[in-house]
């Protein structure tokens, strides 16, 4: 199957990295497009889909024209690493903002530092939580796919391909799986990211 066609379907995410720059590995700001969440994720789905739509939608509603920088974000789940699809969501926000819990990078000379700046079992209200250290700002939010169309026969078609069927019924789940990715990409963020 060739490179899915709608990887573009949304801006990417512009993102300073300084720690990047400092070590002559590119220049300070790099964009983050969904294609590479898919590679990182190593596939494309509407969780995936809607973690990328989130920290993009959560990040412009704090830095607004400004352009975030690793480092500067925190990110805290209400819930732990383990809970439902938590784990792959706060890998998408991770490698977005660099945040990673104590195994992140230390920093050099007490600049760049990553570590400790992903946080899980927070005690917030929402399901996430971003925090801009440097603008001492920051936004909670939710995620859902409930406005997110869903065909009812993508449950036969999955149980057909993950049990023994034919091509054609693998090629018609995978079809009914990204138009629904698809879906995610196109929908308005407010409908994906509810913000508090």
């Amino acid at each position: 199957m060739a490179v899915i066609d709608y990887m573009d379907l949304v801006q990417p995410i512009k993102i300073k990295e300084q720690l990047g720059e400092f070590l002559g590995s590119f220049d300070e700001c790099i964009d983050i497009g969904y294609l590479d969440i898919v590679k990182y994720a190593g596939h494309s789905c509407p969780t995936v889909a809607s973690a990328f739509i989130s920290i993009k939608y959560a990040l412009e509603n704090i830095y607004k024209e400004d352009i975030p920088f690793r480092g500067d974000i925190e990110v805290f789940a209400k819930n732990g690493r383990d809970v439902g699809v938590n784990g792959v969501i706060s890998n998408v926000f991770s490698f977005v903002t660099g945040a990673r819990e104590s195994d992140g990078f230390k920093g050099i000379g007490g600049k760049f530092n990553r570590s400790n700046l992903l946080h899980f079992d927070s005690d917030i209200k929402s399901e996430y939580k971003i925090l801009s250290l440097s603008l001492e700002k920051s936004v909670e939010f939710d995620i859902s796919l409930s406005l997110v169309p869903f065909n009812p026969e993508m449950n036969k078609y999955l149980t057909l391909a993950l049990n023994g069927g034919d091509k054609e019924d693998q090629r018609e789940f995978m079809r009914l799986w990204q138009e629904r990715v698809k879906a995610v990409l196109r929908s308005n963020p407010d409908d994906i990211c509810k913000i508090y």
